[in-house]
């Protein structure tokens, strides 16, 4: 049986059984940090965070965990305050292979590993503590509180999922809110636990009012650009929004088994890698754009030029867009295929625009026949 015609061994409706509870998934890890058990360890991290000294934070993880660390990343380039440490995001067999320090330092290493179990970063711990690191220096973001690799943990943060057929279904969403909860402890100024959980509620509110009508968006989506996709990239305009632009590459792999790319904006139309030659026009290519930011009108400006290039070689593009008025230009355009959310924390874009493109390429994946019904 050839690649092309395995059926996966997961029905389409029980995958998507599984996946459509995910606000309610991340409700719950919401809830915990916020007015649960996890609102007490945040209170006891915010001072020690103000007690440790650390010059230094490095966020580890492999595959969806690494993209998911482009979210502090976007949250320390935004920040109005000088930060007092520096900040790396590395892939973890990266930081096995070639960054395990040789000498004790002022760094914090945040591990994200969903099933606790990693036998890298099991190793890197041994490593580390080793050079007798402070285990409030090493912290872990997991959805196995009690893994092994939990245990060698100065601080463990839980993701909360109840369960997944795909590894990343719904871990891939809280995962991003842990993340984003722990790089705002970090910056520490103004951190306002409260404000964290009213936007967050309201952008789960906002995701169960998709779900609502999720298929209508869904068709359109397969519907505009086909299901004999060939090349297909997810181009994200803003830091956040790459987080799910990588995912989003795995997602189109994993359920239609065709080539598909993750990439920002600045790398898609410059530098050393050009998708598009100049006056050639390629039919077979895809375009889905991710605008998770709200800029205003002279970023807007230059994003429609080059989404106007990108009309010129590709003929048409999706774009899933947390932006009113960029959606408000291209309204009456049909070679733009617009798919508005509201997400009212930018940095949590990337957990709504998942949502999305999952439901849309599982969707894709029954209509081409490489999932059962």
């Amino acid at each position: 049986m050839t690649p092309e015609t395995q059926i996966w061994p997961f029905s389409y409706n029980d995958l998507l059984k599984n996946f459509l509870n995910a606000p309610e998934v991340l409700q719950d890890c919401v809830n915990s940090y916020t007015t649960g058990e996890g609102k007490k360890m945040v209170q006891n991290i915010i001072q020690i965070v103000s007690q440790i000294k650390f010059s230094k934070v490095v966020f580890i993880g492999n595959t969806f965990n690494h993209f998911a660390s482009f979210i502090p990343r976007f949250v320390f380039m935004n920040s109005p305050y000088a930060l007092d440490f520096t900040w790396e995001c590395i892939e973890l067999t990266e930081f096995y292979d070639y960054f395990l320090p040789e000498d004790s330092q002022d760094t914090l290493y945040i591990f994200i590993s969903r099933s606790g179990s990693s036998r890298l970063i099991l190793k890197a711990l041994d490593h580390l503590s080793l050079l007798k690191i402070d285990r409030n220096l090493l912290w872990l973001i997991t959805n196995e509180q009690n893994s092994p690799v939990a245990k060698k943990c100065g601080q463990v943060f839980h993701t909360y999922v109840d369960s997944e057929l795909v590894i990343g279904l719904k871990s891939f969403g809280n995962t991003l809110f842990v993340l984003y909860l722990v790089s705002q402890m970090l910056v520490g100024t103004d951190f306002n636990l409260g404000t964290i959980q009213k936007g967050s509620f309201e952008l789960i509110s906002e995701l169960k009012d998709f779900r609502e009508s999720w298929e209508k968006s869904v068709d359109q989506i397969s519907d505009f650009l086909g299901y004999e996709l060939q090349y297909l990239y997810f181009i994200s305009k803003d830091p956040s929004s790459l987080a799910c632009a990588k995912f989003a590459a795995l997602i189109a792999k994993t359920y239609h088994r065709k080539f598909a790319e993750g990439i920002a904006l600045g790398h898609f139309f410059h530098g050393p890698f050009q998708v598009f030659e100049r006056r050639i026009e390629d039919k077979s290519i895809n375009c889905m754009m991710l605008v998770g930011d709200r800029e205003g009108e002279e970023s807007n400006n230059t994003l429609i030029r080059l989404i106007d290039q990108i009309k010129i070689r590709a003929g048409k593009v999706v774009i899933l867009c947390n932006n009113p008025s960029l959606s408000a230009f291209y309204k009456s355009d049909y070679d733009v295929l617009m798919i508005n959310f509201n997400s009212p924390i930018i940095e949590l874009s990337p957990i709504f625009e998942t949502f999305i493109l999952q439901l849309a390429f599982l969707k894709i994946a029954k209509k081409s026949g490489l999932i059962g019904k």
